[in-house]
C-alpha cells in the first residue's frame, strides 16, 4: 500500500515537475527574440504535398523590434511597424496592406507574442529537440522545433493532411546594428511601379 502511494506521489512530482519546465521554456524562448535588438535569419522555405517539393525558396529575414524586412527570392516585403509593403520587382509592383498572414508565422517575435497570448492553446513536447505545438485561428497546426538555447530550428505548417509548409532557419544572427533604412518604404524609389493599396 504504501509503495502505490509512493508511486503515484512520484508520477504526480513528475508531471508537475514536466508542467512547470514547459511553462518555465515558454517563457524563456519568448523573452529569447525579445531581448534583442535585432536580429538576421537566413532561412528555406519548402511547400510540400504527399512529400513532393512543389516549391523551393531561399530568404533572409531583418528584423527591428517590431519591423522587419523579408526577402524571398526576387520578392521584398517590409513591415514599417504600420503597414506592410510587398514590392515584386519583377512586375513593378507594390502591394501595400494593414495585414500580412506570413509575419504571423515567420517572424520569431510575432511568434513568440502570439504564443504568449495563447497558452492555452500550445503544447510543449520534451525529446531531442523541443516542440511547441498549436492551431492558429485559421485551424492550421504549427509545430516550431527548438534547440535548448531557445533558437528556432524550424517551422511546420500543416495546411491539410498532405500539404506541409516547412521554414528551416540555417543562420541566425542578433545584436546586428541594422540601419533604419532597411525597415522604410521610400515611394520615391518606386516611382515607375505600379502602387495598389489594398
Amino acid at each position: 500500500m504504501r509503495i502505490k502511494i509512493l508511486n503515484i506521489h512520484l508520477l504526480y512530482f513528475l508531471l508537475f515537475s514536466n508542467i512547470v519546465f514547459s511553462q518555465n521554456f515558454v517563457d524563456e524562448f519568448i523573452e529569447h527574440y525579445n531581448g534583442f535588438d535585432d536580429y538576421l535569419l537566413e532561412f528555406e522555405y519548402i511547400s510540400k504535398n504527399n512529400d513532393e517539393i512543389i516549391f523551393k525558396n531561399e530568404g533572409v529575414i531583418m528584423s527591428q523590434k517590431n519591423k522587419f524586412r523579408i526577402l524571398i527570392d526576387k520578392v521584398i516585403f517590409i513591415y514599417d511597424g504600420k503597414k506592410y509593403y510587398n514590392i515584386i520587382n519583377e512586375n513593378k509592383e507594390v502591394n501595400i496592406s494593414k495585414t500580412n498572414e506570413l509575419s504571423n508565422y515567420l517572424i520569431p517575435t510575432n511568434l513568440s507574442k502570439y504564443i504568449s497570448n495563447n497558452r492555452d492553446k500550445i503544447k510543449v513536447v520534451m525529446n531531442t529537440d523541443i516542440k511547441i505545438l498549436y492551431t492558429d485561428d485559421s485551424n492550421n497546426n504549427f509545430i516550431i522545433v527548438i534547440d535548448k538555447n531557445y533558437n528556432i530550428i524550424r517551422i511546420d505548417q500543416l495546411l491539410t493532411n498532405t500539404y506541409t509548409n516547412s521554414i528551416f532557419f540555417k543562420k541566425t544572427l542578433f545584436n546586428q546594428n541594422l540601419s533604419d533604412s532597411l525597415f522604410k518604404f521610400k515611394k520615391m524609389d518606386f516611382k515607375d511601379y505600379y502602387i495598389n493599396e489594398l
